[in-house]
């Protein structure tokens, strides 16, 4: 064989060793281009399912703050519009009808308590939880205890209550009522709310 024919024959293996290194290697790159794209693809889908998870407890959380703040708000104050009038000791049938309007939120309150009591901690978290538990309920039933006493008292037998000295001592459950209402709606712009599963730390009966 002559050198030109063996030349030929090298050349002609190198064009397919080539052409097969070429293959490999373009099979290699297109498959990792897929894999990277497919990553890619699977990152930005989990981004989306994420956010898409934090909206839906926005909304949720959303929904609970509008439902619960106006509820305490309204037996707060249908509670100071009572103590007012056995302050100013307005006619009977005005104070009946005062206390009519407070009752109707007072049993709207316990009907959703539980609710409440669970949305709270399950979206805003446990120490939320704890001041509605611990804070906020005990001191409605307080008050509770002190206008449903005077009002059920012989209004002959009533005593004369000081002007502002039984609606002030609602002042303390508003201030608490405000920063409870500002935290929930901090929680909710910076998309803290239910991010996890705070089980047993809601169980505050059996704390």
């Amino acid at each position: 064989m002559t050198k030109n024919q063996k030349d030929q024959k090298h050349d002609l293996k190198m064009i397919v060793y080539g052409f097969i290194l070429t293959g490999i290697l373009g099979t290699s790159i297109t498959f990792l281009f897929n894999h990277l794209e497919n990553h890619h693809k699977i990152e930005a889908d989990r981004r989306a399912d994420s956010v898409r998870i934090m909206e839906q407890r926005r909304e949720q959380a959303t929904i609970v703050f509008n439902e619960l703040s106006p509820l305490m708000d309204s037996r707060l104050y249908n509670w100071r519009r009572l103590a007012w009038g056995l302050e100013d000791q307005i006619p009977e049938d005005s104070l009946k009808q005062r206390y009519a309007e407070y009752e109707e939120t007072f049993f709207k309150w316990n009907r959703n308590l539980n609710k409440n009591r669970a949305l709270v901690c399950r979206f805003f978290g446990p120490d939320l939880g704890e001041t509605f538990e611990g804070t906020i309920m005990p001191q409605f039933s307080d008050l509770h205890r002190v206008v449903h006493e005077l009002y059920k008292t012989t209004r002959s037998r009533r005593p004369l209550i000081p002007s502002d000295s039984l609606n002030s001592l609602a002042d303390s459950l508003n201030s608490v009522i405000y920063d409870f209402n500002n935290s929930m709606a901090e929680r909710i712009r910076s998309g803290r709310v239910g991010l996890t599963d705070p089980g047993k730390a809601c169980e505050f009966d059996s704390k």
